[in-house]
């Protein structure tokens, strides 16, 4: 069984697989989270009250049309981007950066995303304690989360790196390493 590149999406919604292309076992997000934040950070880059019509900021964003296309009514029905214009054609923030987190954005793109499939549900059935392995995808899980959550749209438009913070999980067994934009 041959191992899934970067971007290959598997079916399920959101999940996060090794770069085998790489060859580093880094881990990488789905395509769909990718392309949406870039398009949002392509609209944060946008002059105070301009717009832009799809085809013009999938180009700006490198995103294909199509798939970008398809991502501006999840962004939209988030409430992250507004449209405006002859049959709502132009697009542009619908509140400033700071206040849009890369959570946000993720939630909007892919509502299930998760680490790991086996980190989503509750840790317990009832039938028999969770796995070890299973309580290490949660808390993963809610380490991705917290990053996201604590990282807004204008920190990744202003260019500036991201600060470098460490996130501890329960018994503080666990910390984050530190990301490539560190």
């Amino acid at each position: 069984m041959g191992e899934a590149g970067p971007t290959e999406h598997h079916g399920g919604v959101g999940r996060i697989h090794p770069d085998t292309t790489a060859g580093k076992g880094h881990m990488a997000i789905t395509r769909r989270s990718d392309y949406a934040i870039r398009l949002m950070y392509e609209l944060a880059q946008l002059p105070p009250g301009s717009r832009v019509c799809a085809r013009d900021l999938c180009e700006a964003a490198g995103v294909p049309e199509t798939f970008g296309s398809s991502l501006l009514p999840f962004l939209v029905d988030a409430e992250l981007v507004k449209t405006s214009g002859y049959q709502d054609a132009l697009f542009s923030l619908a509140c400033p950066a700071q206040e849009i987190t890369m959570a946000s954005i993720v939630r909007a793109a892919e509502p299930a995303f998760s680490l790991a499939s086996a980190a989503t549900g509750p840790l317990s059935t009832g039938e028999r304690p969770p796995s070890k392995a299973r309580a290490l995808w949660h808390d993963l899980d809610r380490l991705v989360w917290e990053r996201l959550a604590s990282t807004t749209l204008s920190q990744l438009a202003d260019d500036r790196p991201l600060s470098r913070r460490t996130y501890s999980v329960d018994a503080a067994e666990l910390t984050a390493p530190p990301s490539r934009y560190s």
